[in-house]
């Protein structure tokens, strides 16, 4: 506990997230700059600020990640400056796959609830490790098919059908015994 010299009392801020310190305001301030120049459409229309929120697959947050720190990666070999606006880029793209994934992640956690799965279940492989095959999982709630490129991923615990760009829906989960 905390006390003021006002006599207010307030508990400590021991093991709290300390967002004044972890961020800049001027990093924030230029990447909103950022942001903000690169809400204008090629058609004049604007964008939402948080239109990025409502969803962009990893994959593609990914290849636009790698080619941005390939940019910045030259620009400092050569001329030993950091470009703030390929820097900005490179923290939109990361702070997307950090979103999608903690979304998916938030998703999962909902499955297994509501399913009952537990961590030490496990599932057959669906598919085999070259060319994903395309779903035919009749039970799939996908709206893909195979006319979309759809194909399975798997990991121990579940089954997901995969639009080609790149949306995931649970379609299997390991059986607990």
């Amino acid at each position: 506990m905390r006390e003021f010299e006002t006599g207010a009392k307030r508990d400590t801020d021991n093991g709290k997230l300390d967002y004044e310190g972890f961020y800049s305001p001027l990093v924030m301030e230029r990447f909103a700059e950022y942001m903000h120049k690169h809400r204008q459409c090629a058609d004049g229309s604007l964008r939402d600020s948080d239109n990025w929120q409502k969803g962009i697959p990893i994959s593609v947050y990914f290849k636009s990640f790698i080619r941005h720190t390939m940019e910045l990666w030259k620009a400092w070999r050569v001329q030993k400056q950091v470009d703030l606006e390929i820097a900005c880029a490179i923290l939109f793209n990361v702070q997307g796959m950090i979103l999608e994934t903690l979304k998916s992640n938030a998703q999962e956690s909902k499955v297994e609830k509501r399913e009952g799965l537990h961590e030490d279940t496990a599932l057959q492989d669906n598919h085999d490790r070259g060319t994903p095959e395309l779903c035919t999982e009749s039970k799939c709630p996908n709206r893909w098919r195979k006319a979309e490129g759809c194909h399975l991923e798997s990991n121990p615990l579940r089954v997901y059908c995969v639009s080609a760009r790149g949306e995931r829906v649970l379609t299997q989960t390991a059986q607990t015994d």
